[in-house]
């Protein structure tokens, strides 16, 4: 017989030992939560309002400015090497370059690592 769990027994194999072996390791006191139902015959229940359709959510929705899509990018080497200014070496000891390209919203993020030592 299959089982959803490889390796795992039929539940006919199990022995009480097993359980209380299992019960001992997982069920333990510090963990325990412990709650008690009592009914009644008025129950004093919250009432929550319903939650308003997407429909209703949205029908005043007015979307802020529209921003730029950018420029649809060629990554090759060959367009990359075209659009790159370089510049010369920083007192012989950093090179920088720049690579223009339109950005969706006019927006950069930019991230610069600085290493100095020997």
């Amino acid at each position: 017989m299959a089982h959803a769990v490889p390796g795992a027994r039929s539940p006919a194999a199990v022995t009480p030992d097993d359980v209380l072996r299992v019960a001992k390791a997982y069920l333990k006191e510090s963990n325990r939560t412990l709650g008690e139902f009592i009914p009644t015959k008025a129950p004093d229940r919250s009432e929550f309002p319903r939650a308003p359709t997407d429909a209703e959510t949205f029908k005043t929705f007015k979307g802020g400015a529209s921003v730029s899509e950018g420029e649809v990018f060629d990554p090759s080497p060959k367009n990359i090497e075209s659009r790159l200014t370089r510049a010369p070496a920083f007192q012989r000891r950093g090179r920088w370059c720049c690579l223009p390209k339109k950005t969706r919203g006019g927006t950069v993020t930019a991230s610069f690592i600085a290493r100095f030592g020997r």
